[in-house]
């Protein structure tokens, strides 16, 4: 919800597009193509999609690729999949993080909060990077 919310708040305030009603897919690839191809249909001014997981940037990318139009497809994480559509130009940009920071911080949070030490600030940045085209 976070990483919709995000998105949500960024493309507001740019205040240059329209964003359209969010369709939950439950992350499943088929559904989620549906629903890409679904709003590139009735949206003939469509610009972009987001997927936020690895699914639904697979089903967004199929459904780009499907239409043959110029939209951007923005994801959420790295596969040999979601890699060849950003070298194909399907998706143009993704999130990439770093699982195993996150983990280690996790787990060092975890130990300190359960031990009665210092936890440090409140958001701990793991090291999101942005993937594209020229970017790997």
């Amino acid at each position: 919800m976070n990483r919709e919310k995000g998105f949500r708040d960024a493309i507001k305030k740019d205040g240059e597009y329209t964003i359209l009603d969010t369709r939950y897919t439950t992350g499943d690839i088929t559904m989620t193509q549906e629903a890409a191809e679904a709003f590139i249909k009735e949206n003939p001014n469509l610009v972009g999609l987001f997927g936020t997981s690895e699914t639904t940037t697979i089903g967004v990318g199929n459904a780009i690729k499907a239409s043959n139009k110029n939209i951007v497809g923005i994801g959420f994480d790295i596969t040999k999949t979601i890699q060849e559509m950003i070298d194909a130009g399907y998706i143009k940009a993704v999130m990439v993080q770093n699982p195993y920071t996150m983990g280690y911080l996790g787990m060092a949070e975890a130990f300190a909060a359960l031990n009665g030490y210092n936890t440090g600030p409140p958001f701990l940045n793991t090291g999101v990077k942005v993937r594209t085209q020229y970017s790997h």
